[in-house]
């Protein structure tokens, strides 16, 4: 669990952000502004919600990991969930659901198992990133940002 628990965290995406800048810069910069969206709304919620961590409310939670600061809402449930919605939402390609839709929900679940989410952090983060990515999706539409054109 901790191995699926890691492909949800921050160094993960940057790293592929990084990578799909290099391959197609207009989508890489999307990606790195979720990216960056999502860690300030995460910041944001754990300094505004203040709410611990399981393991540290609940003596019958199990602590196999830990981790710092406040639980809610969970980043290792919101960015992958952001990253992966906006790709689906973005392409034709069955693959980005077949692969991001699972892996969002183990990550989000190996958060639980491990004790350092309740499954209400988990929750609020794969919300937040569905809702950050649908955001940036209208947005593009409303104002036709895909379509324009940027210095290479």
């Amino acid at each position: 669990m901790k191995l699926i628990s890691f492909l949800g965290g921050a160094d993960i995406y940057l790293g592929v952000v990084m990578i799909t800048l290099l391959i197609n810069r207009n989508h890489g910069i999307r990606q790195y502004l979720l990216y960056l969206l999502g860690s300030g709304v995460q910041k944001i919620g754990k300094s505004l919600f203040k709410q611990p961590r399981p393991y540290v409310f609940s003596e019958s939670i199990i602590e196999r990991a830990t981790a710092p600061g406040y639980g809610l809402p969970s980043g290792h449930a919101l960015i992958p969930t952001v990253f992966w919605t906006y790709l689906i939402l973005n392409t034709k390609s069955q693959i980005f659901k077949i692969i991001g839709i699972p892996l969002s929900i183990l990550i989000g679940i190996s958060r639980v198992y491990l004790g350092v989410h309740s499954l209400f952090q988990v929750i609020a983060g794969w919300s937040c990133g569905i809702v950050l990515a649908l955001g940036l999706f209208i947005l593009e539409k409303k104002y036709d940002l895909s379509k324009r054109p940027t210095n290479k």
